[in-house]
């Protein structure tokens, strides 16, 4: 996401200074918390449209979705200072929409689990009892690790792949884009303007 600088000039030209707007654009703690909220909606409301309509692997696999951007949406939070207006998203995965995303395996572990079937799907491969690895043969003699389960009714069902690794490339479209988001924030200095000139105290 690319830095916002706003410039706001005060100026005579409209006869007396107020003593309140004056005071509310020396001191930017107001301001930013506008902007802030401004923002922290937009980005929520952005993860809302998602929610409905984005569910890329588990439309694939035929499964429910995970709740990705509803996480998304709950760890979006705003915070305010006289310096800045900062947006905070605690959901991991979301750095993607501003560079490529390398998964590795956590402390202790060698590989990643890919769900290849719709039961996989938000499904840790620990819990599912009866797993176990196969080592395919695949293109170019490449080979990679496969787990099967074998169902009650006798069949041998592949359920994850196991990886040494997954990248996942940059995807700008799973945050509001530049424009939206400084749209956004003109609004809210637009919005604090209108709240300071609307008070009565003048110099």
């Amino acid at each position: 996401m690319s830095g916002l600088s706003l410039r706001v000039d005060v100026t005579d030209a409209v006869g007396p200074r107020p003593t309140a707007f004056t005071e509310g654009m020396e001191n930017r703690q107001g301001l930013n918390e506008r902007i802030a909220d401004r923002e922290r909606n937009l980005v929520r409301d952005y993860f809302d449209e998602l929610s409905a309509t984005r569910h890329d692997t588990a439309n694939r696999l035929g499964a429910e979705p995970s709740g990705f951007w509803d996480q998304a949406r709950g760890g979006t939070t705003s915070m305010a200072t006289e310096e800045e207006a900062v947006i905070t998203i605690a959901k991991a995965g979301i750095g993607r929409a501003g560079h490529d995303v390398t998964i590795t395996p956590g402390p202790g572990k060698q590989y990643l689990t890919i769900p290849l079937i719709a039961e996989a799907y938000n499904k840790r491969a620990y819990t599912v009892p009866g797993l176990f690895a196969v080592r395919e043969k695949g293109a170019e003699g490449t080979s990679g690790l496969v787990l099967f389960k074998k169902e009650e009714d006798g069949t041998i069902t592949p359920w994850y792949a196991l990886v040494r690794s997954v990248t996942q490339h940059q995807d700008r479209t799973m945050l509001p884009s530049d424009e939206a988001l400084e749209n956004e924030a003109l609004a809210g200095v637009r919005d604090y303007v209108d709240q300071l000139l609307a008070r009565k105290e003048v110099a």
